[in-house]
């Protein structure tokens, strides 16, 4: 049986940068940013700095290489977006939709922001100026839909 093995220097491990679109949205990005337009990963998984720093999602940073965008944004109840009252946490995401909140269209929301402030500060041809009609595709994997091993 062949393998293949992907070496990948640790070199990508690269820092967290906390910025804001103009509307307010806070993000984290993984630094340095590819230059030029690239393919775009959100992580999602509690703040914006634990979705880029936690060592499962650098390995999975390292897998996707120097040429795509890492971003996340802080899910509801975790880091700026706990609110004074709340339990915090996932715990959070309960509380909220008890109290009619839609917290998915929230977060999308936000996404969507940060998205587009990238899809903004490129290039100013009409290229990329056609970018902000096309569809968004969010996918992610809970850890809770993992399987383990027997």
């Amino acid at each position: 049986m062949k393998s293949l093995a992907l070496f990948v220097p640790l070199a990508l491990v690269a820092e967290v940068a906390i910025e804001q679109t103009p509307d307010g949205v806070r993000f984290g990005v993984v630094t340095p940013k590819p230059s030029g337009r690239a393919p775009t990963v959100f992580f999602f998984a509690g703040s914006a700095e634990q979705s880029l720093s936690e060592q499962r999602f650098v390995d999975c940073q390292k897998a996707l290489g120097l040429n795509v965008l890492k971003v996340s944004i802080d899910l509801p109840g975790h880091s700026e977006d706990q609110r004074t009252g709340e339990p915090g946490g996932l715990k959070t995401w309960r509380y909220r939709i008890d109290h009619q909140e839609d917290i998915i269209a929230a977060t999308v929301k936000r996404a969507t922001a940060v998205l587009d402030c990238f899809v903004a500060a490129g290039p100013r041809s009409r290229a990329s100026r056609g970018l902000r009609n096309l569809p968004r595709w969010i996918h992610g994997v809970s850890l809770g839909g993992r399987r383990q091993a027997p």
